[in-house]
């Protein structure tokens, strides 16, 4: 069994290094100036403590949310 632990250490670390990286993004819309930002909630904190922002989606990748930015965009509901 003492022979069996580092080969079992070794396939769980492999495995645990192999799970996809995953981040969650958020696209907000700023009450005040009508513009959209794309904000990584990685960071854990809020973005305007004071609330003047919208959060319109929620994606869990990166080019999800730069499309979900553009296609508010050509629809004209931010700046």
């Amino acid at each position: 069994m003492k022979r069996m632990a580092p080969i079992i250490g070794a396939l769980l670390l492999v495995s645990l290094a192999s799970a996809p990286a995953r981040a969650d993004f958020s696209v907000l819309i700023w009450k005040s100036s009508k513009m959209c930002q794309i904000w990584d909630n990685a960071a854990g904190t809020s973005p305007d403590p004071a609330g003047d922002y919208v959060v319109v989606a929620r994606t869990p990748y990166w080019n999800q949310a730069v499309d979900a930015l553009n296609n508010m965009a050509w629809s004209h509901q931010c700046w």
